[in-house]
C-alpha cells in the first residue's frame, strides 16, 4: 500500500473505530451519492515534499479534507449535529496524533467551513475540516 493510501486508510479506520464519534459510515474519497448519514469522507487534497537539514532528511506533509455530511431536515438540527461531529473528530485525531505510528504528527486545523452541497440529488449540510500529517524519512 502506498504512503498516501495508507494514511487515508488509517484516518478512516481511526474515525470508524472511535467510541465517541457518532457517524454511520466513513468513506474514502469523494462520493456522489452517500447512502447513510451522518457520514464522513476522507480525501487527500495535496502533499509537499521537502529536504531538511544537512543529512537530507525528507519531510512529507499531506493535507486531507474531512467532509462531514448531515441530512437533518432543518438547518438548526443539522448545524448542531455538524458542530458535535466536528468536535468529536478533533478529539479523536488529537488522541491518535501519529495515526497508529504511521506518521510523526497529525493535526486538525482549527478552522472549519460550513455549507450546503448536492450529493446525488440530495441537499446536505456540510462541514469541512483540514487534517495535516507530517512524516519524516530518509
Amino acid at each position: 500500500m502506498g504512503v498516501y493510501s495508507a494514511q487515508v486508510s488509517a484516518i478512516k479506520d481511526i474515525l470508524t473505530d472511535s467510541p465517541i464519534l457518532n457517524v454511520k459510515k466513513v468513506y474514502e474519497g469523494d462520493f456522489e451519492a452517500i447512502p447513510v448519514y451522518p457520514a464522513i469522507s476522507v480525501n487527500l487534497k495535496g502533499r509537499v515534499k521537502t529536504v531538511k537539514g544537512i543529512g537530507g532528511v525528507k519531510e512529507t506533509v499531506c493535507t486531507f479534507e474531512l467532509w462531514v455530511y448531515s441530512n437533518k431536515p432543518n438547518y438548526s438540527s443539522a448545524l448542531q449535529e455538524l458542530e458535535d461531529l466536528t468536535e468529536q473528530i478533533e478529539q479523536t485525531i488529537k488522541s491518535n496524533r501519529t495515526l497508529g505510528s504511521l506518521v510523526n504528527e497529525a493535526n486538525v486545523d482549527s478552522n472549519a467551513e460550513f455549507g450546503v452541497t448536492d450529493r446525488g440529488g440530495t441537499f446536505l449540510q456540510t462541514a469541512l475540516l483540514q487534517l495535516t500529517t507530517k512524516k519524516l524519512g530518509v
